[in-house]
């Protein structure tokens, strides 16, 4: 039950049912705090019961003509917004008694009154006899809004905004006005400037097309480009253009435009959904194009998107019957055209996954596919080779195309590439993710994956002898995750020196190379205060580069002393990394072993005219080595790529169990030794993070990393036994 605005009072009225009324309605854009934001209910209703009851009498017959309202109505109150006094001036010249306006109808302190109001917004919009959209940023100069190029009326803020979708589309009648409330123009009158500033079918700006034969695909190509204040309200603004209903929740971030998704999929009986992302375009077995130069994807995605921002490709994709959807998969054979069996709609949201029915091209013999996809030249560049892209392949490429029962422009069946890794061992706990192929890392000069296939019809003739004849049920990745900390990005460290021919290809493909020295290494500067605390000294660091510079050799020393018995226990731990550069493979460039050697040295005798041992302060000692608590050997060993995950900013790490020394080698209770956990890493300098970050003025570097830390850190002696708890 809305609660309305009464043009002549200025005193709200609640009414039950808003198709049995007349209404205004006003579309604004908010302003911000800086600007003065806008008054709300309760800012409004304080300045009601301020200004006391109402001191003129009016008809309850909203159809009643009333004249002005004088200083005797609330609408003059000095402190009232002069959008509201607007808004209502304009609704009451038209000739109408009540006005919504969402900034101050809406009781937003009653979270139950808020979710009925976000989830009836499309209709009360639809309702309205019109709506008054008021555009703050468009002077009232007399200027042509038909001129769509120029005309401040296609710039204005209005038509970016998440919630002003829904404002345009649901009423029939739409008025546009400017800064000073006068006459613009109307939706229809410029409804051919606004399908190129929104992207909207003429159809539906005029009415003579149905929302509901849009496709949920196309839908949601107009709300790409549009903003929120609230990532939650990327979903809960849309809610109304698919006709469905959520609760809302603010704080679940972008999971509501997830539940948004799901909801359409038990909905809406249309796979357009699934069609979003980077797509190419199969014209033969071993020949595509790119339909997606501004989309890229580095990694296998689920089935369902992120955002809205992910269907900015999909204006021209549309659902297909079941009678066409045979005709196109037979590619103007008849004889094919009875032989595939259309599988249903229908999905069921799993743990593993979602799982639905498809008809599958199986590509395992036919890797040409992927092949094809990631070899796509890039405009005025040449042309790649098995060289450029072999080692990307080999981690694991589109194993089927699953044919959605939508199309493209021309007819172009849709098909979602089914990820299969290089191993063939799929993860029964997830689900199937979707890529055409995989990168090894961001500088490879090979394409970004596709998730999207469109068949053109020579392909599909050539494909048909792969086509599976009935249904295959699969369970596809419901979700690729979105970021645990701030946004995540891939940064490459110039870690080894260029030669010229990789300094040609790097500038070929990306018309930039890397000036100066390779990475230096440095002992993370809190380490020796942070070991100091727990009794241990270390050494600094010593690094060198061999092999032309292909190899970096590093190693430190951690010492301590400690009293066993009345016995005193001198230990050191010798650490050593090795990097080296290896030949081009999927798995990364750069191999990295961490080598830890834990001695405990104690006294062998008093012997003034021994030398002291080099690790310890004794003139006689006997030395031993202590194993690793885990029974490890103290290597650890590990293929990366020349590239780091920002901000975490790390390369490698690797962790052991260093044993506490005891004066027996073989202790009596083996579960109660004292152990340590030994954290190794090489990782970005807060240096380098902050170049990357842009906070360094010299931005000539700023796209890679050359300062690297080797951090240690060590925990406290604890039973090893408490972790098998």
């Amino acid at each position: 039950m809305p609660r309305f605005l009464d043009t002549f009072t200025g005193e709200f009225r609640w009414i039950e049912n808003p198709a049995t009324i007349i209404y205004a309605i006003l579309s604004h854009t908010w302003r911000s705090e800086a600007e003065g934001s806008e008054q709300n209910y309760t800012e409004v209703r304080k300045l009601q019961d301020d200004f006391g009851p109402p001191r003129i009498l009016v008809p309850r017959d909203l159809t009643c003509p009333l004249t002005a309202p004088g200083a005797e109505s609330f609408l003059s109150h000095p402190k009232l917004s002069d959008k509201i006094k607007d808004a209502c001036r304009i609704a009451r010249e038209a000739g109408f008694r009540l006005i919504w306006i969402d900034s101050c109808c809406i009781d937003k302190t009653s979270s139950a009154e808020l979710a009925e109001a976000i989830n009836s917004m499309y209709e009360l919009y639809r309702l309205s006899t019109v709506c008054f959209v008021y555009l703050a940023d468009v002077p009232d100069n007399g200027a042509d809004p038909s001129d769509r190029a120029r005309s401040t009326f296609a710039r204005s803020r209005w038509h970016k905004r998440g919630w002003t979708l829904q404002e345009l589309i649901a009423p029939a009648r739409v008025v546009f006005l400017t800064d000073a409330w006068t006459f613009l123009g109307t939706k229809r009158g410029l409804a051919a400037t606004l399908m190129q500033v929104s992207r909207i079918d003429i159809g539906i700006l005029t009415g003579r097309t149905s929302l509901e034969s849009v496709s949920v695909a196309k839908r949601m190509s107009w709300a790409s480009a549009r903003e929120t204040t609230r990532v939650e309200d990327e979903a809960y603004s849309l809610l109304g253009i698919f006709g469905v209903h959520l609760s809302p929740i603010y704080g679940e971030g972008r999971n509501a435009f997830l539940r948004l998704q799901e909801e359409i999929v038990r909905t809406v009986p249309d796979q357009s959904i699934f069609a979003w992302g980077p797509s190419c375009a199969l014209r033969a077995l071993d020949q595509a194009e790119c339909r997606s130069e501004d989309a890229s994807s580095e990694h296998p995605t689920g089935l369902l998107a992120s955002s809205p921002r992910e269907f900015r490709e999909t204006t021209d994709i549309k659902s297909v019957s079941h009678t066409d959807f045979l005709s196109l998969l037979s590619g103007g054979s008849p004889s094919l055209e009875a032989h595939p069996e259309v599988p249903p709609l229908h999905c069921v949201f799993t743990p593993q996954g979602i799982r639905l029915q498809v008809l599958a091209i199986d590509l395992a013999e036919l890797p040409q596919v992927a092949t094809a996809a990631i070899s796509i030249p890039y405009i005025g560049l040449r042309n790649l080779s098995m060289d450029d892209y072999g080692h990307c392949l080999e981690l694991g490429r589109a194993c089927s195309l699953a044919i959605l029962r939508c199309t493209g422009s021309n007819d172009e069946l849709i098909a979602l590439a089914l990820f299969g890794p290089a191993s063939g061992e799929q993860d029964h706990n997830s689900g199937v993710s979707i890529a055409t192929h995989a990168k090894c890392r961001p500088s490879c000069p090979g394409r970004p994956s596709y998730r999207v296939v469109r068949l053109t019809q020579n392909a599909v003739k050539t494909l048909q002898a792969h086509l599976s004849p009935t249904p295959k049920h699969v369970v596809l990745l419901r979700h690729s995750g979105f970021p645990t900390r701030r946004t995540e990005t891939l940064t490459p460290i110039h870690l080894w020196p260029f030669t010229a021919e990789e300094r040609r290809r790097r500038f070929d493909m990306l018309h930039t190379f890397i000036p100066g020295p390779p990475a230096d290494f440095q002992l993370a500067p809190t380490c020796k205060a942070e070991l100091r605390a727990l009794g241990f000294t270390i050494t600094p660091l010593s690094c060198q580069r061999v092999h032309a510079g292909m190899t970096v050799l590093m190693n430190t020393v951690l010492t301590a002393d400690s009293l066993q018995e009345g016995l005193v226990l001198s230990q050191h731990i010798q650490i050593n990394i090795v990097l080296t550069r290896m030949q081009e493979r999927a798995e990364g460039n750069t191999g990295v072993s961490f080598a830890v050697a834990h001695f405990v040295h104690e006294p062998a005798g008093q012997d003034p005219w021994k030398p002291p041992c080099a690790h310890c302060k004794f003139g006689g000692c006997h030395t031993r080595r202590v194993p690793c608590g885990d029974d490890g050997e103290g290597v650890y060993t590990k293929i990366v790529r020349d590239t780091v995950v920002l901000p975490d900013g790390v390369l490698a790490q690797a962790e052991f169990m260093i044993l506490g020394p005891c004066k027996e080698e073989t202790p009596r209770d083996p579960s109660q030794r004292l152990v340590r956990i030994l954290r190794l890493a090489v990782e970005c300098s807060t240096n380098s993070l902050a170049r990357i970050s842009g906070r360094d003025a010299d931005a000539s570097n700023t796209r890679f990393i050359s300062g690297l830390w080797l951090s240690v850190d060590l925990s406290d002696n604890f039973p090893k036994s408490v972790l098998s708890r």
